[in-house]
Formats: structure tokens, sequence, C-alpha cells
């Protein structure tokens, strides 16, 4: 089935997104890899036109208990994690911390999770953990009923000790078949329909497998493939359609139901096809124009970003949070930051039903910030 099919990353945001933005700026940071094999950017060297940074690999033993090292000297540079999570706090952004699940076993402690995840976040002052359960189901071996009850019990555990402000989501593997119909890795689509519930957000990660994105057969008839401007908003539209229900299916607990876009961020930082460290060869969806053409489309229907796709949505969704694109580590070593300000510039006036008419360049970071009353989710 994987031949012929590729993988979505879904994560549900389970509570109100506080960020400074109706259209925030969402990336990832590795400060834990070696800068042999990503280029090392601290998190305090992170520009503020970034709402959302999602920092990255903290991991879940088989006991539950939680590990975090950051890279430090002689291989990287000294860096204050705690006092950087805590001046973008106070600047009223978002910092979170992904922790990717154990994937071999089932048998770990939820009180030993939370405690974990705790000391993290009281240690390191966080307001938000992103749970990465996308490896789990991997060999099969899980009960998820089982693994429901967990994640449900780690969840309201999280949301009792810190409160409806935390930024609490789950990141889970889903994708889409040939013929159209979505499946996901065991576990992983009940654990995302368990917190449906729950006020979120959806992040929608495009992860074609390394060989080929197989095509697939969209509701609108056209056969599309992950990458170009062939796929996006096709893509989303089959998502979030309601005529989809009978589509997305699972064969644990039960079927999925589309996604709301008001709740749904689209997340293409795993997307791998080009050259990360070739400037001139950037991955489709790490081009600003790309993803900007792509939101003006989805979002407003007849835009004139509709041009750039072959086949364009059936239905506008103007209620969708965001494309998010880029890790911060290749924008700011290999792009010289030009992602992240050209897509700030494009959000400062990108509203759906007046959207921009051409998409910006690299921009200025500096200007007018996104009004802070306004919240990534709906109420």
């Amino acid at each position: 089935m994987l031949a012929t099919s590729f993988a979505r990353i879904v994560s549900l945001l389970a509570t109100l997104l506080p960020v400074a933005a109706q259209y925030p700026l969402i990336g990832s940071l590795d400060v834990v890899s070696n800068p042999k094999d990503v280029p090392f950017v601290a998190l305090g060297d992170v520009p503020d036109l970034w709402d959302v940074v999602v920092v990255e690999h903290a991991t879940q033993d088989s006991s539950g208990g939680v590990s975090f090292d950051i890279c430090g000297p002689p291989t990287c540079p000294s860096q204050d994690l705690a006092a950087s999570v805590k001046s973008r706090v106070a600047a009223d952004r978002v910092v979170q911390l992904r922790i990717s699940i154990q994937s071999e076993s089932d048998d770990w402690d939820p009180q030993k999770f939370v405690d974990g995840i705790t000391k993290l976040v009281t240690d390191k002052g966080l307001n938000g953990v992103d749970l990465d359960v996308a490896s789990m189901g991997v060999l099969g071996i899980y009960d998820c009923k089982a693994i429901v009850t967990k994640f449900t019990t780690v969840s309201n555990a999280l949301r009792t000790a810190f409160g409806p402000a935390f930024v609490l989501s789950v990141r889970g593997s889903v994708w889409v078949n040939e013929d159209g119909t979505f499946s996901g890795n065991k576990c992983n689509i009940p654990i995302l329909q368990a917190l449906q519930d729950i006020p979120a957000v959806s992040y929608i990660s495009v992860l074609p497998p390394g060989w080929i994105a197989a095509p697939f057969t969209a509701l609108n008839g056209t056969e599309q493939i992950s990458n170009g401007p062939t796929f996006m908003p096709v893509f989303v539209d089959d998502l979030f359609n309601p005529d989809n229900n009978m589509r997305i299916v699972s064969d644990q607990l039960g079927t999925f139901l589309p996604l709301l876009p008001e709740k749904t961020v689209i997340d293409t930082a795993a997307t791998i096809t080009g050259r990360w460290f070739d400037p001139n060869n950037q991955p489709f969806w790490r081009i600003a124009a790309n993803v900007q053409s792509a939101m003006t489309c989805i979002m407003n229907g007849t835009d004139s970003g509709c041009t750039t796709f072959r086949n364009k949505p059936k239905n506008a969704w103007p209620g969708l949070r965001a494309i998010a694109g880029m890790p911060i580590n290749i924008d700011q070593r290999i792009q010289g930051g030009a992602f992240g300000r050209s897509m700030h510039d494009f959000l400062v006036s990108f509203s759906p039903g007046n959207a921009n008419e051409t998409q910006s360049s690299s921009g200025s970071s500096k200007g007018t910030h996104r009004a802070p009353s306004l919240s990534l989710c709906s109420a």
C-alpha cells in the first residue's frame, strides 16, 4: 500500500493557539542535530517574525520517560534555551517542544510520561508541546483502544496542569491511497479521532515517500501528485469536502471524518524532493511564492493564484489557518531568511476574499506585526 500512496502527517492542536496572527508563520527548529547534518540555528537567533517555533527532537523511551539533549560545545555554539524561550513567550510567541513517541512498545506509563513533560515544560518555560505519534504502528503491535486511553489520560493531565492557553498537539501519520481514500498508520487515526472534540487546529504535513510520490484520483476526477503545481489545492479540497466522510477510512475504531478548515494548518516541512542545501534547488513547497499562490487559490477559489494550478478547488476554504513550509534552520542558513521574510510580509496583508494578487518577494522583516487580539483558532 505504501508503494501506491504518499504520507500525510496530521497534528491536532488541543487548544486555542495564542499567537499574534490570524494567519501565523509557523516553522520547526532543530537544536539537537550535529551541524554536519542540519545547519545550526539557536532559538535565540530565530527572528521574531516567526509566530510559532516547534523545537524538534525530544524523545519518549519505552517506560514513558522523556529526554531532550540540545547540541552544545564543542559540537555547537553554547545556547541558553530557557532564556530564549522566556523571551519569545514574553513577546506573545509560541514555543512548542516536539516529543517523538516510542514506536516499538505500548507498555509505557502515562503518569511517568506526564511527569517528564511537566519537568521539561517547567524547566524550559515552554508554552506548548507536540506529541509526535507518526512512527507508531509501524510494527503493527498496538492495542489501539488502550493507546487512545493513554493519550486521552495524558492530554487531560497536561491540560489540567498547564491550563487552556497551553498549546498541546498530537502529530500522526495519514496518507492518501491511489483511489483517493485516506488511511493511516495503525492507531494514528484513532488517536486523532479521539481528540477531535477538543477545540483544535490540525497540522497536515505533506511527506511523499523517498522513492516517488504516487498519483491519486481526486474527487473532481483529476490525477494528482504531491510535487509541483497540480496537487495542493485539490488535495486540501478533498480533505475538507464533507462528501469525503465515506472516503477517509481506517481499519481501526471507525471512520475518520474530514477535518475542519478553520482548525487546520497545512504543513509542508517534511517535503523532501529537491536539495536541502542548494539554495537554487529547494523543494517546491519551500519556495515562498508557491506557498502563497496555493493559499490564495485554496482560500479564495477564483483568485489569480489558481492560474498557477492545473485544477482549482471545487470550493474556496477561507477558514484555512495557514500553510507552513520551512524548517527554520534551512531558511536562516540556506535561504538567508528569505522564506520567512516573504511569508511574513504576505501574511501581514493577507485576508480571504481579498488576498494578494501577486506574491511578495523577499521583503523586509520589519513593519507592523499582526494584531495580537487575533488567535489561530476560531472560537
